[in-house]
């Protein structure tokens, strides 16, 4: 059978596969170019390869057809440098499927291919490569960027709901260096995931330094282990602070990689990796185990300790073994499942929607709060925080700062925290840093703060250390720091 599936990508081997069964093919059939077929006729070795080459979806190609129809076009062609290979990847497609079904998404994958085909870039060739990935052959002088730009951005409305998707593109514009397809389509796959905020920036064109640093992520990698086992993955905690008491009220965990050249790497240059090739999940029970055994070690000691909070990716959505061993792991160190709280992020929320629900009613079922992260980053679905059950809301800092701009952003800031605290929600506003957020955001009724206004990410020992000379729970504390002249900025 072939691998047409809409909803499950093709996995490694895939492709040696259909090379297998084309080989197969050709091999029964050298001695005659015409074989029977049925008893109604014959059918050509070509017709066949077609079939092979066919994405059932779309009716278009697949990746077998676009290379071999490329491989052609090339080796016709005098000057290789005139074609561009243009790689499509749908953003968090699946969220189609968890909200309007598997029929509206294969109608939106069919849609898109079409959109592609009938374009301005006039392919030459395109093809669905897997799931929602789609690949062409364009000629240069028809790359209209700002054109592909427009093309990027999709709307689906039905039944009341809407949402919004974006589609990341890379581009390879070819060489005159011979290359096969397959490194056309890699580069051009490199090239967009190079792009970092799909809302800003559509597609990106591939250069030769890209390949070089995908290199050291592939390298990155292969070494995640080694760090675990070497104990170079270290957390470190950012307090999180009543902004009426001033009081400690919580803890997120955030995980920084110390390596053994000395190199100190933050989240963004790692996490993205182990997203990609699902190593993720190992990562982040390591993280939640040392922040248990951290809070354990602290109660038998008989210090005070305050909730901790501690990310998760969403691939633990899918996997049914997840809330076992989060459970495991606090009963190994005899900790209360009220001391942690596991939190996603907005995006993951909204793409994984019913997945993250039954995860997350898991874990409030074993007594373990949740929290979105932030929250206003991108979607901002409301509907979904209606549903999802979520202990806590942290507001993005972006969004704070963008909010606070002006008196407008104020005022509806201002009702959008009194909606959230209304349906019951703990507030978080993350990314605090001055005088004047803290005093605005005091005046419009948000309840906990976290950023560097307080206090930066701290080592593990200088955050036991803070624990022990700051007030937890009871108010007291640090004391804000008071703005000169203070403006009202809300009057209620």
């Amino acid at each position: 059978m072939l691998f047409a599936s809409r909803n499950v990508s093709p996995v490694e081997g895939d492709n040696a596969f259909f090379d297998y069964e084309q080989k197969l093919v050709r091999e029964m059939f050298q001695k005659d170019d015409m074989v029977r077929y049925g008893a109604h006729g014959v059918c050509k070795v070509e017709d066949i390869t077609e079939k092979f080459e066919q994405d059932i979806l779309t009716g278009g190609y697949n990746r077998q057809g676009f290379i071999r129809h490329v491989e052609r076009i090339l080796k016709e062609s005098e000057d290789r440098t005139g074609y561009a290979v243009v790689f499509f990847d749908i953003k968090n497609f699946k969220a189609v499927n968890e909200l309007f079904g598997t029929e509206i998404g294969d109608m939106m994958l069919r849609k898109v291919y079409e959109d592609v085909r009938k374009s301005e870039l006039k392919p030459l060739v395109s093809a669905r490569e897997d799931a929602d990935h789609f690949i062409c052959l364009v000629e240069r002088k028809n790359l209209n960027l700002d054109m592909l730009t427009g093309m990027c951005q999709k709307k689906l409305t039905r039944g009341g709901k809407t949402l919004h998707l974006s589609v990341k593109c890379g581009i390879f514009m070819l060489e005159k260096k011979k290359m096969s397809v397959n490194g056309m389509i890699d580069r051009a796959k490199i090239a967009q995931r190079y792009i970092t905020d799909e809302f800003v920036q559509s597609y990106k064109i591939y250069d030769s330094s890209m390949k070089n640093t995908y290199i050291d992520k592939a390298t990155l990698a292969g070494e995640l282990e080694e760090g675990i086992e070497q104990g170079q993955f270290k957390v470190y905690f950012q307090p999180q602070y009543s902004i009426k008491s001033h009081e400690i009220t919580g803890a997120e965990a955030l995980v920084r990689w110390e390596r053994d050249n000395g190199t100190v790497l933050s989240p963004n240059a790692f996490i993205p990796v182990y997203e990609n090739n699902g190593k993720i999940i190992d990562l982040d029970f390591y993280v939640f185990e040392t922040v248990v055994e951290f809070i354990a070690e602290n109660l038998k000691a008989g210090r005070e300790q305050v909730p901790i909070s501690i990310n998760a990716s969403s691939l633990h959505a899918s996997d049914p073994q997840t809330i076992n061993t989060y459970i495991n792991i606090l009963k190994k160190y005899n900790v209360d499942p009220t001391m942690v709280e596991i939190e996603l992020t907005e995006t993951a929320v909204v793409s994984e929607y019913e997945s993250v629900r039954k995860l997350f009613d898991s874990f409030q079922l074993h007594g373990i709060k949740t929290a979105m992260d932030d929250f206003g980053s991108g979607y901002s679905v409301l509907n979904t925080i209606v549903d999802i059950p979520v202990d806590v809301i942290k507001i993005d800092r972006g969004f704070i700062t963008s909010c606070l701009e002006t008196d407008r952003g104020i005022y509806f800031l201002k009702h959008l925290i009194d909606m959230i605290r209304n349906l019951g929600y703990q507030i978080i506003c993350e990314g605090v840093e001055t005088d004047e957020q803290i005093e605005i955001l005091r005046q419009i009724g948000c309840d906990e703060i976290q950023g560097y206004w307080y206090s930066k990410p701290l080592k593990m020992e200088d955050y036991k250390e803070l624990l022990q000379t700051e007030k937890i729970s009871k108010g007291g504390g640090k004391t804000p720091k008071q703005a000169k002249n203070p403006k009202i900025y809300f009057r209620q």
